[in-house]
C-alpha cells in the first residue's frame, strides 16, 4: 500500500487555508437535506469560502521560505490542540475519574492480592473497576492503558521467575515493588505499616542469607582443608618418628644380644677359672687379670642391662643369674653382686649418672 502524503506536503496552501477557516473542512449542505440544514451555518461557510480566496491568493505570492515558516507554526499549533483534545478526552474517561481511584484502607486489609490488582493498585486504581479486560480497547490511544500494559508485563514476569505469586501477601508485594523501583502508592504502603505489618524485602534477606551461609561454607572448607593438611603432615610425622624409634629398638637389640653373647663368653670363662681353681685351689688369678675381667663384666652390665652403679641393691644381679640359669650355667646373684660391688670400685673418679 503507497504511502499517503499529508496535507501540508501534498498541498501547502491548502493546508493553511483550512487551519484559518476549519468550517471549510464541511461540504455545503442544500435545503433538499431536510433537518439537517442549518442556514446558519451556511452562511458563515459562505462567508469564509469568500475569505479564503484572498488568503489563497495572498499565500501563493509568499516566499518559499516564509511559506515553510508559516506551515511549521501551523503544524505546531494543530499538533498543541491534538494533544489538548486527546489530554481532556483521557481526564474524561472513567478510569481518571475519583470514583475509579482506590481505597487504600480497604485493600491493605486483604489477605493477599491478586496479580492485576498489584498492577492496578500500583497506578492508585481499584482494581474493581480498572482492569484490562474493562480497559483494554484504549490501548491504542490512551498513555495510561499503554503504561497499565507495560506494568502488567513486568509483573507476569515476576511471577513467572517466582517473585510474585497469583496470591501475594500485600507487604511482600511493596517489598518486591520498592526493590525493583517499581511505583506503588507510598500511601498504601503506609496503611499497611499502620497494621503492623513490618514491610521487608523477603528477596534480599533470603540473598543475603544465602551469601553468609556460602561465606561460612567457604571458611568450613577452608578449615577442613587445614586440618587435613595438618593431619597429613602429623601422619608423616608419626610415620618417621614411628620408622626412627623401631630402628633404634632393632639397634638396642641387636647390642643386647650381642652383650648376652659376650657374657655367656664371660660365664664360661669364669666357669673355666672356677674349675681350675678347684683342680688346684692355690692358684689365684692375676690381679690385672682379675680387674680386667671385673671390668668387661660391670662394662656389659651397665650398658647391656642397665646396672645402676649407684643403686643400694640393683635387680640386675638377679637379670643376670636368670639370665644364666637360662643358658644352662649355674651362679647365684649374690656372687655376681659381690663381683659387681667389687667391679665398682674399680670406676675412675666419680660414678656414672
Amino acid at each position: 500500500m503507497p504511502r499517503l502524503e499529508p496535507l501540508w506536503a501534498l498541498d501547502p496552501v491548502l493546508y493553511l487555508i483550512l487551519q484559518r477557516y476549519p468550517i471549510l473542512r464541511f461540504g455545503a449542505r442544500s435545503e433538499s437535506v431536510g433537518k439537517d440544514y442549518d442556514p446558519a451555518f451556511e452562511e458563515k461557510r459562505q462567508t469564509a469560502e469568500e475569505e479564503s480566496k484572498a488568503y489563497r491568493d495572498e499565500l501563493e505570492q509568499l516566499p518559499t521560505v516564509e511559506l515553510k515558516a508559516r506551515i511549521a507554526d501551523a503544524r505546531k499549533r494543530e499538533a498543541e490542540i491534538i494533544a489538548a483534545s486527546k489530554k481532556r478526552l483521557e481526564d474524561e474517561r472513567f478510569y481518571n475519574q475519583p470514583e475509579s481511584t482506590a481505597d487504600f484502607k480497604y485493600w491493605a486489609k486483604l489477605s493477599y492480592w491478586s496479580l492485576e490488582e498489584i498492577v492496578a493498585l500500583s497506578l492508585g486504581r481499584d482494581p474493581r473497576k480498572v482492569n484490562w479486560q474493562i480497559i483494554g480497547r484504549f490501548h491504542l490511544e490512551s498513555e495510561f492503558v499503554a503504561e497499565y500494559s507495560q506494568r502488567n508485563t513486568i509483573v507476569s514476569r515476576a511471577k513467572t521467575m517466582g517473585q510474585l505469586w497469583d496470591q501475594t501477601i500485600p507487604f511482600m508485594a511493596i517489598a518486591w515493588a520498592r526493590r525493583m523501583r517499581f511505583d506503588f502508592p507510598e500511601e498504601l504502603a503506609s496503611e499497611i505499616e499502620s497494621l503492623g505489618i513490618q514491610i521487608a524485602d523477603w528477596k534480599s534477606l533470603y540473598d543475603q542469607k544465602q551469601k553468609a551461609l556460602s561465606d561460612l561454607e567457604s571458611a568450613l572448607a577452608e578449615e577442613r582443608e587445614k586440618y587435613l593438611q595438618a593431619m597429613q603432615h602429623n601422619s608423616k610425622f608419626l610415620d618417621e618418628y614411628s620408622a626412627k624409634a623401631n630402628s633404634t629398638i632393632d639397634g638396642y637389640q641387636i647390642k643386647v644380644e650381642r652383650m648376652k653373647a659376650e657374657i655367656a663368653d664371660l660365664s664360661d670363662a669364669l666357669n673355666q677359672k672356677q674349675k681350675c681353681g678347684s683342680d688346684a685351689p692355690n692358684r689365684d688369678v692375676g690381679t690385672r687379670e682379675r680387674d680386667s675381667l671385673l671390668k668387661l663384666v660391670l662394662g656389659m652390665a651397665i650398658d647391656g642391662y642397665g646396672f645402676d652403679v649407684k643403686a643400694a641393691r640393683s635387680p640386675t644381679a638377679r637379670e643376670l643369674s636368670d639370665h644364666l640359669q637360662r643358658l644352662g650355667l649355674s651362679l647365684s646373684d649374690d656372687t655376681i653382686r659381690a663381683y659387681l660391688n667389687e667391679a665398682k670400685a674399680l670406676l675412675p673418679g666419680d660414678l656414672p649418672e
